[in-house]
């Protein structure tokens, strides 16, 4: 519902119990529920002249809550929160060495992530998504091998779940990518999408959509002067990546999370790549 509401701002109760067969209690409810968590909100609609009273609409709220995203990469990591809507509202940089082991990229992620937090509520916070290069086990997002970064076995989740005191999804940095733009960016609506991370070390080939198929492969030329870059062609960021990893991590809280708002922020999301 919160997906129909999000995409059609003229919405009301009746025209929603209309497209979705559900009673008009039915609706109600869920509705009233949406209102109390912020999710929606009522707004009279525009006069028409039509004779009667003018229906109340329900207007998607972005800003109820948000959820970080972290990219981890060889030289940095980058926290970024974004809203319901897609949009960055704060962003946070660390540089690490090259040779940095888990244990300090955790300790540069938790500083990183709590000053994108600070002035947040808790309750605002649905979860942390990070973005790895490498292969990553799910659901429990260790990192089974990333030759980029050198780990391997290492259990990143449980480490900055320990760390922030947040649930944590994590996932391969491609991956991340390949959901923001089949869900939200340039390959919207396509049945399958092909995402290629020309960077460090390995080319990375992801696929989202119907029949997913994932592979690596190692690198066979030189790619160590060709950027990431977006769909649309431009570079590549930090940010995206950030906002890339907070989309997955919305994703993947509408299939496995039983929290009703994780759900309704996956269904809410909105704009995924961010140049």
């Amino acid at each position: 519902m919160l997906t129909l509401i999000r995409h059609d701002p003229t919405l009301s109760r009746a025209s929603i119990a209309r497209q979705t067969t559900l009673s008009p209690a039915s609706v109600s409810g869920i509705v009233d529920h949406l209102i109390r968590e912020g999710f929606v909100r009522e707004e009279a609609a525009a006069a028409t002249g039509a004779v009667g009273r003018r229906p109340v609409r329900l207007v998607f709220n972005p800003a109820a809550r948000v959820t970080l995203g972290i990219a981890i990469d060889v030289r940095d990591v980058t926290a970024g929160l974004v809203d319901l809507g897609g949009e960055m509202r704060a962003t946070q940089h660390a540089v690490v060495a090259p040779e940095a082991g888990p244990a300090a990229i955790v300790d540069a992620v938790t500083q990183v992530a709590r000053r994108a937090l600070r002035g947040v509520a808790s309750r605002d916070v649905l979860g942390v998504g990070v973005a790895v290069p490498g292969l990553v086990r799910w659901p429990d997002g260790a990192i089974l091998f990333s030759p980029n970064l050198g780990w391997r076995d290492v259990p990143i989740r449980a480490m900055l779940e320990e760390r922030l005191g947040r649930p944590v999804l994590v996932d391969n940095e491609v991956r991340a990518l390949a959901l923001a733009e089949h869900s939200y960016g340039a390959a919207r609506g396509a049945r399958t999408v092909v995402v290629i991370d020309a960077a460090y070390g390995r080319v990375c080939e992801k696929s989202a959509g119907t029949g997913e198929q994932r592979s690596e492969r190692p690198r066979s030329q030189d790619f160590s002067q060709t950027l990431p870059r977006t769909a649309s062609g431009g570079p590549l960021s930090s940010t995206a990546r950030c906002t890339a990893a907070s989309t997955g991590l919305r994703e993947k809280s509408a299939t496995t999370s039983s929290s009703p708002t994780a759900p309704c922020a996956a269904a809410a999301t909105g704009g995924a790549w961010r140049r």
